[in-house]
């Protein structure tokens, strides 16, 4: 059994956990967990809400040391001590970037790891190149957090590594994940204090989101992932079942939620709390400022969608993750959004309940819904995936 601590920073909240691994199980264990949220303000300010973000920062590390400490200490008495701390950051707090290279050959070849390595350089070249002509983000401080090759195919067909076999077309897409300067500083603060002699990892929430999808529906090779988060919409475009692109705008729940508020002069906790609220009662003046809101996001999404210079249209399928509360709402907000973006028909599919029904027994499932914290089920499985196969090559 792993123990693993694990931290997914959102775009206005802190989610810490322990998380138990045994392999061969088709889902870890979720022994404790807490998310500390920004609070709800009237306010837009990006440097204002990393700052609260910060303080959601510390105080989660703080229980995830004591109270986390001790849930973990009786639910299993004599647990090994965490040998992970596993990390995922949403947008706008990072950045994903894929290259696929792909090499040809006139006759077949051997598959050697010289040869992976080979292709591995290259494409880190190519993500290095294009992240200093990308102004935006030379100038916010990323660091780079993991580098990892998501997929290696030969001839078309996914394979796991170099096993001497021969091909006459191999393809390798290489992933980073970059994270804003001061959230790696207070990573790796939080790690050195309070789990020191454990492994650290830090990756996008995108890159998580991605893999799991993945293992979710293989069978699915063409389609749009989307993380709703407080104050973020993330996209990820995903083709010939490798995440190819990814941006975001700063705009999420909180957001919509604030501008309702601001709109029609309700408390914004409870303009939040009426997004996906089918019972609640508004008169026709309110109802009509916070449906002329939604079609402002549906319009932001359209464009969002527009942003990815993809030569293709859109998936027909979208994937979409929100919390499990406003996974409904926001498909429709998504569907319209999409239809606006290439005048046709968008299938959604909220992921969480997915991810729910395939993995988690009825019981347990009703204490999942009760949380509403999807996220946390992303990062666990992400974890556990990762941390026990070998066909995702992290360096």
């Amino acid at each position: 059994m792993t123990i693993g601590a694990l931290i997914d920073i959102g775009s206005a909240s802190v989610l810490v956990s322990y998380v138990a691994s045994r392999p061969g199980d088709a889902i870890p264990i979720i022994v404790w967990s807490h998310r500390e949220h920004v609070p709800l303000r009237d306010t837009t300010d990006i440097q204002q809400l990393a700052k609260n973000l910060s303080t959601a920062f510390v105080n989660a590390s703080l229980l995830l040391e004591t109270t986390g400490r001790q849930v973990l200490k009786q639910a299993i008495p004599n647990h090994p001590r965490p040998s992970y701390v596993h990390v995922t950051v949403a947008a706008p707090w990072s950045y994903t970037v894929t290259k696929t290279i792909t090499y040809r050959g006139d006759e077949s070849f051997v598959i050697s790891k010289n040869l992976i390595s080979e292709l591995v350089e290259t494409a880190e070249q190519k993500i290095l190149r294009e992240l200093k002509e990308h102004e935006v983000l030379a100038e916010l401080g990323l660091t780079i957090t993991a580098k990892s090759t998501i997929a290696l195919t030969a001839n078309g067909y996914r394979i796991t590594g170099p096993r001497g076999q021969k091909a006459s077309d191999l393809a390798l897409a290489r992933t980073n994940s970059l994270v804003h300067g001061y959230l790696v500083t207070a990573i790796g603060e939080c790690h050195e204090k309070l789990l020191p002699k454990t492994n650290l990892h830090t990756s996008s929430f995108m890159l998580a989101y991605y893999l799991t999808t993945r293992a979710l529906y293989p069978e699915r090779t063409e389609y749009c992932l989307i993380d709703i988060t407080s104050e973020a919409t993330e996209i990820g475009l995903v083709r010939d079942g490798v995440l190819q692109y990814c941006t975001h705008l700063s705009y999420g729940a909180f957001s919509l939620a604030r501008e309702i508020s601001t709109a029609t002069k309700i408390p914004l906790a409870e303009a939040y709390s009426q997004l996906g609220n089918e019972a609640y009662q508004s008169d026709e003046q309110t109802a009509s400022q916070i449906e002329a809101l939604y079609h402002a996001y549906e319009a932001r999404v359209g464009e969002l969608l527009h942003e990815t210079g993809d030569a293709l249209s859109i998936p027909k399928t979208i994937i979409l993750h929100s919390n499990i509360e406003t996974e409904n709402f926001f498909s429709e907000r998504i569907k319209e959004g999409a239809h606006l973006a290439t005048r046709s028909a968008h299938h959604v599919i909220p992921v969480s309940n997915d991810i729910i029904s395939r993995y988690y027994t009825p019981s347990s499932a009703k204490d999942l819904f009760t949380r509403h914290d999807s996220a946390l089920l992303i990062s666990a499985q992400f974890f556990h995936t990762t941390h026990n196969e070998s066909d995702i090559a992290w360096q």
